[in-house]
């Protein structure tokens, strides 16, 4: 009968506030050092983004939690839990997928192909809209 290192209950994540917030609980720990978060946008490049003190040894249940605030919208980012033992043995778990998509964008400016500053009611033609984030979108009036 072997026991397992870390007994993991589930993994989740979901996008609050304009971060991806990532949790876990595990049910029981032996011998578990710390929990590497990994992230990627393909599920197959893997990124280390941060980490979490596990419990160590435990048989009570233990929460944990982490937030991703620098992911890319409008597409999937994948997440997966590392956890790692004293004695340098690991076991990954995952991944996930939280579904990014892209918010309602609030418009910063309108400007013309030469650059200036327009009102888009009174000029016709090619418009350029400027969001917040620095993408742009074409507009012929």
């Amino acid at each position: 009968f072997i026991t397992l290192p870390v007994e993991l209950v589930y993994f989740e994540g979901k996008e609050i506030d304009y971060l991806n917030h990532l949790e876990w609980m595990t049910a029981s720990e032996a011998n578990s050092h710390v929990f590497e978060i990994e992230w990627s946008t393909d599920a197959v490049n893997w990124f280390l983004i941060g980490d979490v003190k596990a419990a160590g040894n435990s048989t009570s249940s233990n929460y944990y939690s982490f937030n991703h605030e620098d992911f890319r919208r409008g597409t999937f980012n994948y997440y997966r839990l590392k956890q790692i033992d004293y004695d340098g043995e690991s076991k990954i778990y995952g991944p996930i997928a939280i579904e990014n998509k892209t918010v309602e964008q609030k418009i910063v400016k309108y400007v013309n192909l030469m650059g200036q500053e327009v009102n888009p009611l009174y000029t016709t033609g090619l418009v350029l809209i400027v969001f917040e984030d620095g993408s742009t979108s074409k507009m012929i009036r």
